[in-house]
């Protein structure tokens, strides 16, 4: 039984006809009675009534119970040329916290692109919580954020980086060249970067040094907004080292940075990685241009070992 003999049975019993069959399926009169002859023999069973004179066609009990099977058959078909069609194809969905989508992904998506051509790249962006409730349904085949660890036996967990925090403040500060105490700061004049979430490490250590009573100025989730906020010599924020380069990169003149002392929590960067997915060439590839990505960047880089990678 193959996948034509079983769609000319379909197609006989919807049109209760051989004739009108075979024209709707571009076939021969006796090309498809000969098909319906060799199916009938191969399941044992007369599946039509055909008498002589009368053009129509009567399905038998045979040919009821077979049409659920054929259905079946024909559903799977299409599944399973959907899916060969699909490894073929080569797709890869990157998902990214919004803040890796800033800094991270567009510098890796461009390498992804060059490394393996006619790639079809599919970007999302999703918080933690989003990225850990996907992980069930395997929407995604990797994913870059910051944050805690997601344990999946779906996917596997590599610390990408780890990179340092550094004060970010106007070029006028009236902070002094040199490492700052944290005794020096006046929290009163903060620009808080993405620490609305009273959650991580990160918080922790700023709750120990800094008094719960005494307000930031004010707080922001993007570097944009963190530029803007940054104007006054009194003003400054603790971001991480990625944001801390690419705003001096871009502006030089108007930011400069001081380090901290105690240092606060290292920011880290994670990668998701689909255990299962079928093109392992182009997992290799991405995880190739993460490496590449941060021999680029060292200043990300905090006593982790590449090979990791």
């Amino acid at each position: 039984m193959n996948q034509q003999s079983v769609r000319i049975f379909l197609a006989i019993a919807k049109y209760k006809s051989i004739s009108k069959a075979a024209s709707a399926l571009n076939y021969t009169h006796p090309t498809v009675s000969e098909a319906l002859n060799q199916l009938e023999e191969q399941v044992g069973a007369r599946l039509f009534i055909r008498k002589r004179g009368v053009r129509q066609v009567v399905i038998t009990p045979a040919g009821e119970a077979f049409m659920t099977l054929a259905q079946r058959h024909m559903e799977l078909d299409e599944q399973l040329e959907q899916f060969i069609s699909a490894q073929k194809r080569k797709k890869f969905c990157l998902a990214a916290s919004s803040s890796a989508h800033e800094y991270l992904v567009y510098h890796i998506v461009q390498r992804l692109m060059q490394k393996v051509p006619g790639l079809e790249i599919s970007l999302i962006s999703k918080s933690i919580n989003e990225v850990s409730s996907e992980m069930d349904k395997n929407s995604f085949d990797a994913a870059i954020y910051f944050g805690r660890e997601l344990k999946h036996p779906m996917f596997e967990e590599i610390v990408f980086f780890e990179e340092k925090r550094y004060i970010l403040c106007p070029s006028s500060t009236v902070l002094p060249d040199r490492v700052i105490s944290v005794e020096e700061l006046d929290v009163k004049n903060e620009v808080q970067y993405l620490l609305t979430k009273k959650t991580g490490n990160f918080y922790k250590w700023h709750q120990e040094y800094f008094s719960e009573n005494v307000s930031s100025m004010v707080s922001v989730d993007t570097s944009s907004a963190l530029k803007n906020y940054l104007r006054s010599p009194e003003s400054w924020a603790i971001v991480p080292a990625s944001i801390a380069h690419n705003i001096i990169s871009q502006h030089g003149q108007d930011f400069t940075f001081r380090n901290i002392t105690p240092e606060p929590v290292n920011r880290r960067c994670r990668l998701i990685l689909r255990r299962y997915y079928p093109h392992s060439e182009i997992m290799q590839a991405f995880l190739q241009c993460c490496k590449e990505y941060l021999e680029e960047r060292p200043y990300l880089i905090d006593q982790l070992d590449l090979s990791e990678l």
